[in-house]
C-alpha cells in the first residue's frame, strides 16, 4: 500500500505540478534552453530512478532510509499501543460496572469516532506544546 501511495502520488505531482515555475521566479530571469537543462538530471523516472532532490541528493536512497525509519515508527507505535491497551483493558474489566469502566467507555467511544488526520494534527500539537513548556523546543520552532 506504501508503494503504490508513493507511487500514485508522485504521478500526480508529475501531472499537476509545474517546476519551471521555480525557476521562472528567480532573478536574474532564466531562459527556457537554461530552465531545460537545470530540470534535465531530475527526470528519469522510467528507470525506477527517481531522480534527484532539489539539494542533489539522490531520492531513492532517501526513500529506503525513510523507509526503514517510517517502519521503527510503526512498530513502535503498535507495540506501544498493544501494550497500553491491554493494560487498560485487564485494569478496566477488572471494575466492571464501575466509575472507572464507565470512563474508559465514554473516552474510547469518542476516541474510536475521532477521524484519523485530527487525531494525527491533535498528538503532533500535543507533542510542540509540551516540547515548548517543557523547554526541549530551540529557538528557531519558536
Amino acid at each position: 500500500m506504501i508503494v503504490v501511495a508513493t507511487n500514485v502520488t508522485y504521478l500526480l505531482a508529475a501531472w499537476f505540478l509545474d517546476p519551471r515555475s521555480n525557476y521562472r521566479g528567480l532573478r536574474p530571469v532564466r531562459m527556457e534552453d537554461q530552465i531545460d537543462r537545470a530540470l534535465a538530471p531530475y527526470n528519469v523516472v522510467l528507470h525506477f530512478d527517481w531522480g534527484k532532490s532539489p539539494v542533489g541528493a539522490p531520492v531513492n536512497s532517501e526513500i529506503g532510509f525513510r523507509g526503514v525509519v517510517s517502519g521503527q515508527l510503526v512498530t513502535a507505535a503498535t507495540l506501544l499501543s498493544v501494550v497500553a491497551s491491554v493494560a487498560l483493558s485487564v485494569f478496566t474489566a477488572s471494575r466492571q460496572c464501575g466509575w472507572w469502566d464507565r470512563v474508559s467507555q465514554l473516552v474510547s467511544v469518542f476516541l474510536f469516532n475521532v477521524p484519523t488526520a485530527v487525531a494525527a494534527l491533535a498528538v503532533v500539537l500535543a507533542g510542540i506544546w509540551l516540547s515548548q513548556h517543557l523547554g526541549w523546543a530551540t529557538s528557531a520552532a519558536t
